[in-house]
């Protein structure tokens, strides 16, 4: 437990094939697969767009955070 700092109280035989897996479980490997191919069939232009758009709504969150902390501590 002192080893782990206390994230695991034994280390048994029912922990050690999650805790020591190197491999991903199969749902998550197709998963990672599908993606892998999804992003492949982007092109480049698409991709920037998708990310100056994403880039764009996560700046505006922020700023929408950042005013009602603001206004939170000055009310």
């Amino acid at each position: 437990m002192r080893q782990t700092e206390g994230r695991v109280p034994v280390f048994s035989h029912e922990v050690v094939p999650d805790h020591l897996r190197t491999k991903p479980d199969p749902e998550v490997e197709e998963q990672e697969k599908q993606l892998t191919t999804d992003a492949a069939r982007i092109g480049a232009d698409a991709a920037q767009k998708q990310i100056q758009s994403l880039n764009k709504m996560c700046s505006n969150l922020l700023e929408k955070i950042s005013k009602e902390e603001r206004e939170s501590e000055s009310g």
